[in-house]
């Protein structure tokens, strides 16, 4: 469940759930220049209890202990050097949109 948007100079920014650890966590990241196989920022964590960990994947059979959840909703939009990113964060019902913006 990424999200991804080109900027005005050609740069790809992205956001990512991540929830190989112990507990998952909201990623952002972007492109150092237009060509996308080249180098890109180091990753920055936007929300670090964003959804389950322990490699917890969505799924309508599923319901992690605590009754948290991850809805299916993430974007960004870059407008300038901000990045705004929009996501669903549930530690317990019911969920809550949350905004934050990086500036690079």
């Amino acid at each position: 469940m990424p999200t991804g948007a080109l900027d005005d100079r050609g740069r790809l920014h992205v956001a990512w759930y991540d929830s190989s650890g112990p507990t998952g966590q909201l990623f952002y990241a972007h492109s150092l220049t237009n060509d996308l196989q080249g180098a890109w920022s180091t990753p920055t964590v936007v929300d670090g209890d964003a959804c389950p960990g322990n490699g917890w994947y969505p799924s309508e059979t599923f319901t992690p202990e605590g009754e948290r959840r991850l809805r299916e909703y993430i974007g960004i939009a870059t407008t300038g050097n901000r990045s705004i990113i929009a996501w669903t964060h549930a530690p317990e019902a019911p969920s809550r949109v949350r905004i934050a913006y990086v500036d690079d």
